[in-house]
């Protein structure tokens, strides 16, 4: 029974990163974006649980999960670093270079070279 709550436990970890991480989308892309103001509050259980999961047993986890889970931790400290700044806001690398168009086209260049475009 162990091993279901703690695959339990997991699972529901990657729910509330999940809507953590929609929630950040949602307040970064409104007309004024910035960081939640209880961005560090709720990023610091979710970093203390990964630190947890990678501190477990490893034996269940496959090697691109485990890059995940840490990518994942990382990316929470730097969120709450950024939150707890002077002046917060989100590290650079994570902002995606914006470009509209005069047609009304949006286009968005990743950190990878690529790029997407939408329409308004």
């Amino acid at each position: 029974m162990t091993n279901l709550d703690s695959e339990s436990n997991k699972l529901e970890w990657v729910k509330q990163v999940r809507q953590f991480l929609l929630d950040l989308a949602r307040a970064c892309l409104a007309d004024i974006p910035r960081l939640p103001l209880d961005l560090s509050q709720r990023a610091m259980p979710l970093m203390k649980e990964a630190q947890s999961i990678q501190d477990g047993d490893r034996t269940h986890w496959q090697a691109h999960e485990l890059d995940w889970l840490e990518q994942v931790r990382q990316f929470l400290v730097e969120l709450t670093r950024a939150s707890l700044a002077e002046r917060p806001k989100l590290p650079e690398k994570y902002l995606p270079k914006r470009a509209i168009s005069p047609s009304g086209q949006s286009t968005i260049f990743t950190s990878n070279g690529g790029s997407a475009t939408h329409s308004f």
